[in-house]
């Protein structure tokens, strides 16, 4: 027996088409514990891999940090020197005149101080008093493996001081960058 519609609705259905009717309503109306278990390892395989690449990219971003911050810190210590430098004299390397070439560099300031700059246990250090204390000026995460100074002086020109430095930033492994940094300062003329 069809179901006809009719004007007031549907007619009745016998007891069988019922039963039948029922449940096929029973089996669409949810789902099974098979579709409800491929359906959570499919949402789970799909979760794990997106955390992985989450987490991965949190990580990269930690690493980038660390690693701009070191050499930010390079730079602005490199920056330092090069004006203390500038607006410095009297440059000579370890205790010769220039020109010189060496890991240790003493000027005097514009201030009068006695600056000293040199590598000492793979970091940059600085005095003020002339060599009697030594601050560090690189960050921890810093590792200078060489260090020169190469002042030039030939009478015409004001004094030129090239600075090369070599090392590595970064402290975990995976992290560490190498660098090579060369930079040039010359004497500014007094006016």
């Amino acid at each position: 027996m069809k179901k006809l519609q009719t004007s007031k609705g549907f007619t009745p259905l016998n007891p069988e088409e019922k039963q039948e009717f029922c449940q096929k309503q029973n089996y669409l109306t949810g789902f099974t514990l098979v579709e409800m278990i491929v359906s959570l390892g499919l949402f789970t395989v799909i979760l794990f891999i997106s955390m992985q690449a989450l987490l991965s990219m949190v990580d990269a971003n930690h690493k980038a940090q660390s690693l701009r911050a070191a050499m930010d810190n390079l730079n602005l210590s490199l920056e330092e020197m090069a004006r203390n430098i500038t607006q410095g004299n009297a440059y000579r390397c370890d205790t010769s005149s220039a020109p010189c070439e060496g890991t240790v560099l003493r000027l005097k300031s514009y201030t009068g101080d006695q600056l000293v700059y040199k590598l000492e246990a793979e970091t940059l250090k600085k005095s003020v008093d002339g060599g009697a204390s030594f601050t560090i000026v690189t960050a921890p995460s810093i590792t200078i493996n060489y260090l020169n100074f190469n002042v030039t002086n030939n009478g015409e020109e004001p004094p030129r001081v090239i600075i090369s430095i070599q090392g590595t930033a970064g402290t975990q492994q995976g992290v560490i960058s190498s660098f090579n940094i060369q930079t040039t300062a010359v004497q500014r003329t007094p006016e």
